[in-house]
């Protein structure tokens, strides 16, 4: 452990990687969807006949439906098992497993590009992500390193910046990986991803020390602890525990939904009524929005808890109230201008999700941190499948009366978030409150056990 006194920033670097990976083989990877079926159909992707073009988008949307299901169904398993495992085992595994399987994804994709292999063989790579946990194994395996390195009062900070630089990523991958594949097509892109995660995995390996003592690990883990664990990190009461976990979990998955869906959202709204952006101009607005975010968790956050010291709930309710404002403003807008407003408003708008991850790690020993990620992971994956949908339906049967209504849904969301985390701020109080009084309380009881045997010794005696 003396290696990693500055241990935190080794996981920025392997994490940025994953997540541009992700950039190019999930976001662009739509793209690469509607070229394959262009090319299986030996059609050019400049043809003017409209019903051609509508029957590959409708191909196109299909199957990346198809695709999404493949990585986020079995991920939810992966994920909840392996990083659960990781409390026992260590912490590495989960970046490994799930780098791996961006790796054979991306290997995958080459080949297809190259030999023009039908549509179904992009199957492969898509069950490889989600056989592999996704990007949401990898936060949760990230997620449980930095818990287990740094104390409470720098962990708050350390979450945001985690989900700061998924952010970062994502938008930068966006902007370099669009214009790449318009200028040089998808080869070059895919062989620098291989390359970059297989240096990644090299790095996490070799590079990276274990969070974990070597006194902490185990060699044979039976599925049964597993799932053991699985289960007792949400049921178990210690601390009394139970009720916070289930509202913070509860408020996880609600805003994950939220959240997940943001960019389909943008993108939906953007390129529609009553705006009509081009293409290009959605894609530097979306691009501005990731950057405001990735601004907001990496600067922000830090500077607001050094020089106002402000608390863990004051900074969600900011966080809230930034969602709040800046869904508002895209769901008014009626120009491209006006939109850029809510840039600077959505400054903090993500942080309440990383203020729910660092308050699920406080409130859970160190040998159930990857459980309780694992937990959160579950349930951010489920937020990716839920948020397309209802974002999907909603906009589709509203587009023609009420465009901006899933960002008024948006808005009512974010709200009751905040309500419940502030019914959970004024039943328990802080974290470090509410453990303070169970610590209270374990101490009270021991204490006047001790009185009550003494007592019944001292009459024992005096008989």
């Amino acid at each position: 452990m003396d290696c990693l006194q500055s241990p935190y920033a080794l996981v920025d670097i392997p994490l940025f990687t994953v997540y541009i990976a992700f950039s190019l083989l999930s976001v662009q990877g739509i793209l690469f969807t509607e070229f394959v079926l262009y090319s299986e159909f030996n059609i050019s992707s400049t043809v003017n006949d409209t019903k051609i073009i509508n029957e590959i988008q409708t191909l196109t949307a299909d199957w990346t439906t198809i695709f999404l299901v493949c990585q986020a169904l079995p991920a939810i398993f992966v994920t909840l098992y392996v990083s659960t495992r990781s409390d026992r085992v260590g912490r590495k595994i989960t970046m490994v497993v799930s780098t791996s399987g961006y790796l054979v994804t991306a290997v995958n994709y080459l080949f297809v590009y190259l030999y023009a292999l039908p549509i179904e063989y992009l199957l492969i790579g898509n069950l490889a992500i989600g056989f592999t946990g996704t990007t949401f194994l990898f936060r949760s395996g990230a997620s449980s390193y930095v818990s287990d390195l740094l104390s409470n009062d720098r962990l708050t900070f350390r979450m945001s910046v985690l989900l700061g630089v998924t952010i970062l990523s994502v938008g930068c991958g966006q902007i370099v990986f669009s214009t790449w594949i318009e200028a040089k097509g998808f080869l070059q892109p895919f062989v620098f991803t291989i390359s970059a995660l297989t240096f990644t995995n090299f790095y996490i390996i070799f590079l990276m020390q274990e969070s974990l003592d070597k006194t902490n690990r185990q060699q044979n883990v039976l599925f049964k602890d597993i799932l053991s664990d699985m289960v007792n990190v949400v049921v178990s009461n210690k601390h009394n525990r139970r009720t916070i976990v289930l509202l913070l979990l509860l408020s996880r998955v609600s805003y994950s939904t939220l959240i997940n869906g943001i960019f389909h959202a943008l993108q939906l709204y953007c390129i529609g009524p009553p705006l009509y952006m081009s293409t290009s101009s959605t894609g530097y607005f979306t691009a501005c929005y990731s950057v405001s975010n990735a601004f907001g968790m990496l600067f922000i956050t830090k500077a607001l808890q050094r020089y106002c010291n402000i608390s863990d709930y004051a900074l969600f309710y900011l966080g809230s109230l930034s969602a709040m404002a800046s869904s508002l403003v895209i769901a008014a807008a009626t120009s491209d201008t006006v939109i850029y407003l809510s840039v600077p408003l959505a400054v903090l708008a993500i942080l309440p999700k990383a203020i729910v991850e660092a308050q699920l790690s406080k409130l859970v020993e160190k040998n159930e941190k990857g459980a309780i990620f694992a937990q959160a992971g579950v349930l951010d994956n489920l937020g990716f499948l839920l948020g397309p949908i209802w974002i999907g339906v909603t906009y589709s049967a509203t587009v023609e009366t009420i465009p901006g209504l899933i960002f008024y849904i948006m808005f009512a969301g974010a709200l009751v978030n905040m309500l419940l985390v502030i019914y959970i701020q004024y039943k328990f109080g802080s974290i470090e409150e509410a453990l303070a009084k169970s610590f209270k309380s374990d101490e009270e009881y021991i204490c006047g056990s001790e009185e009550t045997h003494l007592l019944q010794t001292s009459s024992i005696m005096k008989y």
